[in-house]
């Protein structure tokens, strides 16, 4: 029996709506590839470009809005162009929010890091009513302006401001006002022995692994931190040198409303 061979033509019509989904979705699916690949290429020649103004040092580069990237290196805040091109160090003032958001952010981060400290890394001087305000203070045992600001702990702690201490002797690590401190960090009561020995009743010596003082240090190194006293605000915002009682209410309320209004 011979062996016939049948063909079936389908029109083109008919196939258009079966092919044309196929083809569609093939395209987006190549485009989506395509431009994946592009996307993430395009943000690494731009993180690229950035890295190699600050050399070997790590930075977190993340967008702060649609015309400026936000790039953090060693706690310090800079800002560039979305295509990496210029980068800013100095003060940015942003015209409708009317702040310096450089300022603002370094604010932000330096409140942040101390939020994140164990309470116990401080030498605390609480508020004596509910407390309304509370406050970091970098100082040392033989600064005359910290003494001065030590005098006014108990009207502080009145007006219903908590104190807490880093230490920072600015003289460095073996000096006497570091041995002084030492001292007083490992006694049984940190608080009461730095202030005798802000009142020039020096510590008695107690042995202990000098741990304390030198994260207080390193604290310190991190937020930048090299004069005393140095009064870190609620909000981050960072007042150097001696304030009263009223001066120090004052700022605290200033830095209030201008937290409230970021």
């Amino acid at each position: 029996m011979k062996k016939t061979n049948f063909t079936v033509s389908m029109p083109v019509t008919l196939l258009r709506p079966i092919l044309t989904p196929i083809i569609v979705s093939i395209a987006a699916s190549l485009a989506f590839i395509q431009s994946s690949y592009s996307s993430d290429s395009y943000a690494s020649n731009i993180e690229s470009k950035i890295q190699s103004a600050f050399g070997d040092k790590p930075m977190v580069v993340s967008d702060y809005d649609d015309q400026l990237k936000e790039v953090l290196v060693d706690s310090k805040v800079y800002f560039t162009t979305h295509d990496g091109r210029y980068l800013f160090a100095g003060p940015i003032f942003d015209t409708e929010r009317r702040t310096d958001i450089i300022a603002l952010r370094e604010d932000q981060l330096r409140q942040a890091y101390l939020n994140s400290l164990p309470e116990d890394v401080f030498v605390n001087y609480p508020s004596s009513i509910p407390s309304k305000h509370e406050i970091t203070v970098f100082t040392d045992i033989d600064c005359p302006y910290c003494r001065t600001l030590h005098g006014h702990m108990a009207s502080f702690n009145q007006r219903g401001i908590s104190v807490n201490y880093i230490m920072l002797p600015r003289t460095g690590i073996g000096s006497e006002s570091y041995k002084k401190t030492q001292a007083a960090l490992c006694s049984a009561d940190p608080a009461e022995s730095i202030t005798q020995a802000m009142q020039n009743q020096a510590p008695s010596p107690n042995s202990c692994e000098p741990l304390q003082v030198t994260r207080h240090m390193e604290i310190a190194t991190k937020l930048k931190i090299n004069s005393t006293p140095t009064i870190v605000l609620p909000n981050g915002q960072i007042k150097l040198g001696l304030v009263n009682p009223d001066q120090l209410i004052a700022l605290l309320e200033a830095s209030k409303q201008k937290k409230g209004g970021n």
